[in-house]
């Protein structure tokens, strides 16, 4: 029996090897024949502070807790992140970039301040100052403009705050029968949290199951004073509820592409317009929120994320084949390696045929209908 077993390890450890060159040797053939022409990162801001609303669920509300930092801001670890990331863009695309031209870029970010410099600080990290861009002696960065979104509500960056979105994502729930037997199964934490927390878990439940588990979750990446009635099964419970949650805001086709399909869209036409640009864009970046990137994975039928961590990232990488062929390739960061991951489509290659993918993702892209329903105030 012993034998066997090893043999059986050694077997599937073989198997591994195996796959793992075969991968190598599929990349190495494929990147000698390809030629980078596109890059697009969207990616969540940094860790940041509780919002007031989270600090008052946790009781925790007094200012010097945050220092001078303030609700809902950036923490210098989110600011480190956020660096951090702009230099391994800089490593991994180096070559491609080169100096900072600001025709090949273009920078986008929701209205919101933790956003805004998350967006700030990897452009820093991405864009250090080169001898012609040099403007100070000691200072090793240089100011690079970024667009911000006019509104809290953005179709491209938070499509999830407009009210009609959340109208639909109510009915299409309360039509869902699975959803409805899922909940269920969470009564108990719901009422628990909502006498604990004195919160009304039921009312907004797609809300309320974030705010709860981020107002416990920040705090003890922060080390501040956590709830008593927050246990560890408590917190894993609500773990649980926010996923599942997230994953019911891109339940059905129609709220995906109200959702994540408008970054679907976006990405795809950035490609198009990129084929006939005369000063064609060679970087796209976008800052926002972790709904945001759930839904871009989703809409697309690829989970990296169940719950995106601060400062995690889905780039797309456009190429173009020696034979005129276009492909794409995804890649991923998880706000803490040193290297992104690939990231394959359901039973596809590592490079996929850009036609094949838009094939894949057509039923998720808005129209211009599905546009004008989401921000319609009638």
């Amino acid at each position: 029996m012993i034998i066997d077993l090893h043999v059986t390890l050694c077997l599937c450890l073989i198997c591994k090897i195996t796959e793992l060159l075969t991968d190598k040797i599929r990349r190495a053939v494929m990147e000698e024949f390809l030629q980078l022409e596109l890059v697009q990162v969207n990616f969540r801001h940094g860790i940041r502070t509780p919002s007031v609303y989270e600090a008052n669920i946790v009781n925790v509300t007094d200012p010097k807790y945050y220092g001078t930092i303030g609700f809902g801001q950036l923490t210098n670890e989110g600011k480190c992140q956020s660096y951090r990331f702009g230099q391994l863009l800089r490593k991994k695309y180096d070559k491609f970039l080169g100096n900072y031209e600001p025709n090949q870029l273009h920078a986008y970010t929701s209205k919101f301040d933790r956003t805004k410099m998350t967006l700030q600080l990897v452009l820093a990290g991405l864009y250090p100052p080169s001898e012609n861009n040099r403007w100070h002696a000691t200072l090793q960065w240089m100011p690079i403009p970024f667009d911000i979104a006019p509104n809290i509500c953005d179709t491209l960056l938070t499509p999830h705050q407009y009210p009609n979105f959340y109208r639909l994502l109510e009915s299409e729930l309360n039509l869902s029968e699975e959803y409805q037997s899922e909940m269920t199964k969470y009564n108990d934490l719901l009422d628990y949290v909502e006498k604990m927390a004195n919160v009304p878990m039921r009312k907004k439940l797609i809300h309320y199951s974030g705010w709860i588990y981020y107002a416990v979750k920040i705090h003890k990446l922060l080390n501040l004073p956590q709830p008593r009635w927050c246990s560890d099964e408590v917190m894993k419970r609500l773990r649980e509820l926010f996923k599942y949650n997230i994953d019911a805001m891109s339940l059905t086709q129609k709220l995906k592409r109200l959702n994540g399909g408008t970054m679907v869209r976006r990405v795809i036409e950035n490609i198009e317009e990129n084929r006939i640009a005369e000063n064609p864009k060679k970087i796209y970046l976008y800052s926002h929120h972790d709904l945001t990137l759930a839904a871009f994975e989703r809409a697309q039928g690829i989970k990296v994320f169940d719950i995106p961590p601060f400062a995690s990232a889905i780039i797309l990488e456009k190429y173009r084949h020696v034979n005129n062929v276009e492909y794409v390739r995804f890649l991923a960061w998880d706000g803490k390696d040193n290297e992104f991951f690939v990231v394959k489509l359901k039973g596809c290659d590592e490079f996929y045929v850009y036609e094949d993918y838009r094939k894949v993702v057509e039923d998720v892209i808005p129209t211009d209908e599905d546009l004008k329903f989401l921000v319609n105030d009638n």
